[in-house]
């Protein structure tokens, strides 16, 4: 019955026209359409993280078919505020694949996380591509000094010096270590380091007291130096910071101790303006010099300062420059400004001295103090070399074919002067224009040295002198010339301290 009234269905249905078909037709299966247009990007694959100011490659390869020519733009976009940078723009595949690494400079831009996009236009169609990994900026720490406020000085041995910053690194990593530096290259391996510390991510301030030395507990030697701060942190790499101030370190008062007779300026101590005085100490004509020196006797007591070519202050060649100076018991130190005159009138010669002191308390034996640590070096000009005969400094008697020590101290700054050693039988160099005999001008008996450099080797400052036989008897002198070329050939000249005798063998 139900089949009856199916068929009758159908043929009233193909009677009214219609054709006999499927009502659905399940054997249609058209062609996919085919890719055209693709992009991928193969770095960054996965997630990492840089310092700021690096360089991040970007590799892309796109693929064009469209018969029109496409552009591919390269981009990242922080996920803090959604800003985008472009990192390369406008490149352009008329057909086929391009393949190519694009780098993005994070100098910067600010810490946190980006994607990386990329995109390619053909006409009307546009793909949109995501790296499958994302680049988080790991953020430089900042950091500001705020103390010292301006140039500071720390003197040995006084208050500590404190230093303070500002300072905060997002990630919470980051680290500091101060330093000071003669110059301002911070990679030439003098860099002295006075503390190492931490920076958390909370902006904070902080400050060190520093005490005058460095990481090792050695005190700084006196000098002028650089604040800085070496900063980084676990993926940034250190790099310095200036503070724009400079720290001088002078040396401290020494411990106290009693004092004594002795000559205690010059050398003079350091300043902030001289940080490193000279312990030899150049006075020149036309000028003064204040000398300091220690008393301190219990009783009266009359001091006579002196000055000395050699280190033998009883040889006879002495010149006083300040005479019975009378100092009353229990005063400590004094001061005398020296014009350059000796005490009986006249002005000191040029020459290279010792500074020496002697008191007479009354009794029957003078006594000497401290002599001064340095020399001075008296000059008609700048930069005039000198030379100083040290031995012999005693007389001595010889014979033919014994040995004389001849000694001298030289300065000569500019490094082209020359000596020469020479003997003579009377105590006047050649050409003394004060010497009242015309006798004493001739020529010397004999020239041991010529053309030596005033050199800085000690042993080069001495000459091992032989007696000749053909050296008759008498009373020898020895002399010492410095040639200044620099001067039109001028000469300074020093006479031993003391002569040496050649004895009749007859006798």
């Amino acid at each position: 019955m139900r089949i009856a009234v199916l068929l009758t269905a159908v043929c009233a249905w193909m009677l009214s026209g219609a054709s006999c078909r499927p009502l659905l037709d399940n054997t249609s299966d058209p062609a996919a359409k085919p890719t055209t247009l693709t992009l991928l990007i193969q770095s960054p694959p996965s997630n990492a993280t840089v310092a700021q100011g690096a360089s991040v490659p970007i590799t892309w390869t796109a693929y064009n078919a469209t018969g029109q020519t496409a552009t591919i733009d390269v981009y990242v976009e922080a996920r803090t505020d959604l800003a985008r940078t472009t990192v390369a723009d406008d490149i352009s595949l008329t057909a086929g694949s391009l393949t190519q690494t694009s780098y993005w400079d994070t100098t910067g831009l600010p810490g946190g996380e980006y994607v990386v996009y990329a995109v390619i236009t053909a006409g009307a169609d546009t793909q949109t591509q995501t790296a499958g990994g994302r680049i988080t900026i790991d953020e430089f720490p900042a950091f500001e000094f705020t103390e010292p406020a301006e140039n500071a000085t720390y003197t040995h041995g006084s208050d500590a010096l404190k230093i303070s910053w500002s300072a905060s690194d997002p990630e919470g990593t980051g680290t500091l270590t101060l330093g000071l530096d003669s110059d301002l290259d911070h990679e030439n391996g003098n860099e002295l380091f006075i503390y190492e510390g931490t920076i958390t991510s909370d902006e904070s301030d902080s400050s060190f007291d520093w005490d005058g030395q460095d990481l090792l507990g050695e005190d700084l030697a006196p000098g002028v130096y650089n604040l800085f701060a070496l900063i980084g942190d676990a993926v940034n790499p250190e790099r310095p910071v200036q503070a724009g101030r400079q720290i001088t370190v002078v040396e401290g008062a020494p411990d106290e101790t009693p004092v004594t007779l002795g000559i205690l300026e010059p050398p003079y101590p350091a300043t902030p303006e001289n940080p490193e005085p000279p312990k030899d100490h150049e006075f020149l004509a036309g000028t003064t010099m204040t000398i300091k020196y220690g008393v301190n006797k219990k009783v009266d007591a009359l001091i006579d300062l002196k000055i000395d070519t050699d280190d033998v202050h009883t040889n006879g060649n002495e010149l006083t420059i300040q005479a019975q100076w009378l100092v009353p018991a229990d005063t400590e130190t004094e001061t005398f400004t020296w014009d350059g005159s000796l005490a009986s009138g006249g002005i000191v010669p040029d020459g290279i001295y010792r500074l020496f002191i002697m008191a007479n308390t009354g009794s029957a034996t003078p006594e000497y103090g401290d002599d001064g640590e340095g020399l001075i070096y008296r000059r008609s000009y700048e930069k005039q070399p000198l030379i100083a005969l040290e031995k012999p400094a005693q007389m001595t008697t010889l014979q033919a074919g014994q040995t004389l020590l001849i000694k001298w101290r030289c300065v000569d700054d500019e490094e082209t002067a020359t000596i020469r050693i020479t003997i003579d039988d009377d105590p006047h160099p050649t050409g003394d224009p004060d010497d009242p005999d015309p006798a004493d001008t001739l020529p010397e008996i004999d020239t041991l040295v010529t053309d030596r450099a005033c050199s800085s080797v000690e042993v080069e400052k001495t000459y091992m002198y032989q007696v000749p036989a053909s050296l008759g008897p008498g009373v020898y002198y020895v002399f010492a010339y410095i040639r200044d070329p620099e001067a039109a050939g001028q000469e300074h000249y020093s006479v031993a301290p003391a002569p040496f005798v050649i004895r009749d063998p007859t006798r």
